[in-house]
């Protein structure tokens, strides 16, 4: 999608798990052959991920075998919509990319699946679980 020369991201747009998961430190987690719940505590700059429950605390694993628990957009409970609605009146008066920015880092906050990564299969769905 191309809006006024820039280019926005669309859920059609390919997501790289490394690309975002520092967005989710602190997230829960799963790692690749592992049931055991962990969470995101660090990215490291080759892109490898650190989890809270290693068994070493130099392991670190690549972000493709780190999967994000995550809730679903159509989670959003009607406090939280509130909420989102608030952020943009307030904002109203905004560029509109400043006040998407603002609704983006609530929704993270909120652990919601922002970038589609429950449906491209790079997330689990927490409600699910």
């Amino acid at each position: 999608m191309i809006t006024g020369g820039h280019k926005i991201i669309d859920m059609k747009t390919e997501i790289k798990t490394e690309d975002i998961l520092h967005l989710y430190l602190g997230f829960e987690c799963h790692v690749h052959n592992s049931r055991q719940l962990n969470r995101v505590i660090g990215i490291h700059t080759n892109g490898n991920v650190q989890v809270s429950h290693a068994q070493a605390a130099q392991d670190k694993f690549e972000a493709e075998y780190v999967t994000l628990i995550l809730r679903p957009l159509s989670d959003i409970t009607e406090e939280e919509k509130e909420d989102v609605h608030k952020i943009r009146d307030e904002n109203f008066t905004s560029p509109t990319l400043e006040t998407y920015g603002r609704v983006t880092q609530y929704l993270l906050r909120k652990g919601f699946d922002v970038f589609g990564l429950i449906e491209s299969g790079k997330a689990k769905d927490k409600t699910k679980m």
